[in-house]
């Protein structure tokens, strides 16, 4: 199997390091899946979210910022690789709601933010303005959710990456 490309490696990093802050037991973050769909984590009974937490990251399109001199004989490309990570928490009470969503919210930007290079997968790491929703389903306690986007600065010989 070969390496595989930068973006590739980001994705994976940036799955890496919800998943290290997830794996502490007084984190309310769930292991993240990739790519996955909000609809296939809720209980088919109507229940619910399963595990009451879900936590994705989504891959995006990236956004070409431009060629830089040097590095290698037709230069290197410098661009943003976007991801979106979603979080959606559930809970019956109001309260513990917005409380356990708050320290989702926190934990993910910490667990970024420790390390912006990912492991040195990534440049560099901007987390963005988050978009929020309440998720009402008939007869289930309501969903918080955010879609919280990140753009990685990669430097690689191609846009491919």
């Amino acid at each position: 199997m070969t390496d595989p490309t930068r973006i590739e490696a980001a994705y994976l990093a940036l799955q890496a390091a919800l998943a290290n802050a997830a794996s502490d037991e007084a984190c309310v973050l769930p292991a993240p899946h990739r790519n996955a769909a909000l609809v296939n984590a809720l209980d088919p009974t109507g229940a619910g979210l399963i595990g009451r937490a879900f936590l994705n990251v989504h891959d995006d399109d990236g956004q070409p910022i431009g060629e830089i001199a040097g590095g290698s004989e037709r230069g290197e490309r410098e661009f943003y690789q976007l991801a979106r990570i979603e979080w959606a928490f559930e809970r019956k009470n109001d309260a513990e709601r917005d409380l356990g969503f708050d320290a989702g919210m926190k934990a993910i930007a910490d667990a970024l933010m420790a390390d912006p290079s990912l492991g040195g997968a990534v440049d560099d790491l901007e987390i963005l303005m988050p978009r929020r929703a309440d998720l009402t389903l008939s007869g289930a306690p309501r969903i918080k959710a955010a879609l919280i986007p990140v753009r990685l600065l990669i430097t690689a010989p191609t846009y491919l990456g």
